[in-house]
């Protein structure tokens, strides 16, 4: 029903902070994440990372279904200068979350299980997965450009949460 709103809350520090990307699980728990330049953004403690590392940090919260606070929140991102942004999410069936981004940060937070450990570019593509807890980075990977950033990546899951990432580039193959 569109003719009303169960909740309205703001999520953020004192500082600049983006929302991307929303899910839903079954209990109506909302997970959101983003960026955020706010060192008090809203995380919470035995989360992944709950200090912001560089410029701007993506991060990764999941809501009490209500919307009162938060179950928990972390920043996921490297330190120095660069960007590093959540731009959506997928919840897969054992609760844990996917998460695929851009990140400026050449120590951006990669498994020794990765795909790709080496920061190629600027802006490089990110899928990293939290546990259900937001505790736990349990896998985290670079993908793609060696010559030009991948940006505005989206991300879905199929029936056997198997990842689909999609994402722009100029880069050559």
């Amino acid at each position: 029903d569109a003719g009303s709103l169960d909740y309205a809350s703001f999520l953020g520090g004192s500082f600049n902070d983006l929302c991307r990307g929303i899910a839903v699980d079954a209990r109506g728990s909302r997970y959101v994440v983003g960026t955020s330049e706010s060192f008090d953004f809203p995380t919470t403690t035995g989360s992944f990372d709950p200090t912001l590392n560089g410029n701007y940090d993506a991060f990764v919260v999941k809501l009490i279904p209500d919307g009162s606070g938060l179950e928990w929140g972390t920043f996921l991102g490297g330190g120095g200068f660069g960007s590093d942004e959540a731009r959506d999410l997928a919840l897969l069936s054992d609760g844990s979350v996917a998460v695929v981004g851009e990140a400026e940060s050449p120590n951006f937070p990669v498994t020794p299980d990765a795909f790709d450990t080496v920061f190629n570019n600027h802006t490089a593509l990110f899928i990293s997965r939290l546990s259900a807890d937001g505790s736990q980075l349990l896998y985290s990977t670079f993908v793609g450009a060696t010559t030009a950033p991948v940006v505005n990546p989206s991300l879905a899951l199929d029936a056997t949460d198997a990842a689909y990432v999609t994402g722009a580039t100029n880069d050559s193959p």
